[in-house]
């Protein structure tokens, strides 16, 4: 019952490392893979520590012919490994905790460089802004000032017109004046 509690327990560690390790970056999982490459290797050397140890133990076993004291070479055997996959589950936890602390430090600097980012371009946009708002503003003025040019020039036109036809009416009634004085007189004889 017990060997199932735990086997249920490490299948639990098992599948949330799983999960947790799908969720990391490449980087992240880069530094992982090192430290376990680095654990195995040292794992690697124990292993073969305690099958030379064992291989010694066996020696001492065949001579010594006892059961009890092979139980009991065993038993410190099955101490050593459990020991050594202790540590090693240890380590994993270790690496995890690593790494899920620089992933939150990643994430801190990804929200900081975005938060600038957004306030640059907020700052970018009102300074568009504001130079549109016054290029518009000097387009305008210069329209006013051309269309009151051309008010003034065409009021001045339509002046120049008045006064033109003005003379030309005075002309026209000297010249009717004539005609009619022409007209008053008598015809002359020759």
């Amino acid at each position: 019952m017990a060997i199932k509690k735990r086997n249920k327990k490490q299948q639990d560690q098992s599948s949330e490392i799983d999960d947790r390790l799908r969720k990391m970056g490449r980087r992240e999982l880069v530094e992982v893979i090192y430290a376990l490459q680095q654990n195995e290797a040292e794992q690697a050397k124990q292993l073969e520590k305690l099958r030379n140890q064992m291989n010694e133990r066996s020696l001492v076993m065949t001579q010594a012919g006892s059961i009890a004291e092979a139980s009991l070479a065993l038993n410190e055997v099955f101490d050593r490994a459990q020991q050594a996959a202790d540590q090693y589950l240890s380590s994993v936890r270790a690496s995890e905790t690593e790494a899920r602390g620089k992933a939150d430090e990643i994430v801190a600097d990804a929200r900081e460089l975005a938060s600038k980012l957004l306030a640059q371009a907020n700052d970018q946009a009102s300074a568009l802004i504001e130079e549109a708002q016054a290029r518009a503003q000097a387009i305008e003025a210069q329209a006013q000032q051309r269309a009151q040019a051309l008010l003034v020039e065409a009021d001045q036109r339509a002046h120049d017109a008045y006064d033109q036809a003005e003379r030309t009416l005075y002309e026209a009634n000297k010249v009717l004046e004539g005609i009619g004085s022409l007209a008053a007189r008598p015809p002359i004889q020759q």
